[in-house]
């Protein structure tokens, strides 16, 4: 638990190869939670693979973050994350 919410560490078993595999893993994951609504933003770097979230219902709430750092997920194939963060920072805004 942080000021701003829940903060789960996670990494991946072996089972996990791809940036989108480890997507679905947490869209699965965080739809198991029994809420009336589940949001998800993907907020990675070039360091860490990141989901914001933010679940509940009209009575209540959570907000968190999924973090999970490069470093760890030495056996998953960022490839189509590299791409996607290279092609965002070269887009003039």
């Amino acid at each position: 638990m942080t000021s701003t919410g829940i903060e789960i560490r996670a990494t991946t078993g072996e089972d996990i190869a791809s940036w989108a595999e480890i997507t679905h893993a947490v869209s699965s994951l965080l739809g198991q939670v029994a809420e009336e609504f589940l949001v998800i933003v993907p907020k990675h770097t070039h360091e860490t693979v990141r989901y914001w979230f933010m679940t509940g219902s009209q009575m209540h709430g959570h907000l968190g973050e999924i973090v999970m750092e490069r470093q760890a997920l030495q056996c998953v194939d960022l490839s189509a994350l590299d791409k996607m963060l290279s092609d965002v920072e070269e887009t003039p805004w």
